[in-house]
């Protein structure tokens, strides 16, 4: 991955790993949110029994907490990153990521307001893979 965590994020990943016995791939601040990136087949016992392994961290924290489950299925990935909401159908073309939305309201949900969510996805979708853009149809 190459990349360099400072001494916060290593604490973050530490504990992260001590409470759950997973070992995160990557962990960064989203939206004042922590998120915690997981190898595939993780997300499960990094969640914990109804979700009491996050519930712990956010008290230790005291920060809203994120857990993704990576895949190198960059259209898994996408569904995995803006789960809870559903997207009706994920595909790659060329270098490009198409989300498509039952409606508008997901739509609405999966832009965020000002594109913000949208913004986010793609920065995150960047850290893993070489994309040129993410659009919603």
């Amino acid at each position: 991955m190459g990349r360099k965590f400072n001494a916060d994020t290593i604490g973050y990943l530490n504990l992260f790993s001590s409470l759950t016995n997973i070992n995160a791939k990557d962990c960064f601040f989203k939206d004042s949110k922590l998120v915690f990136v997981v190898k595939e087949g993780d997300i499960g016992k990094a969640v914990g029994r109804e979700g009491s392994n996050i519930n712990k961290i956010k008290k230790i924290f005291k920060k809203d907490i994120k857990v993704i489950e990576f895949s190198e299925d960059i259209t898994k990935f996408v569904r995995n990153l803006i789960y809870p909401i559903q997207a009706q159908n994920i595909y790659k073309e060329d270098e490009t990521v198409y989300i498509e939305a039952e409606n508008n309201i997901t739509k609405g949900k999966i832009y965020g307001r000002n594109r913000e969510n949208l913004k986010n996805i793609k920065e995150i979708v960047d850290k893993y893979f070489k994309i040129r853009d993410i659009k919603i149809k």
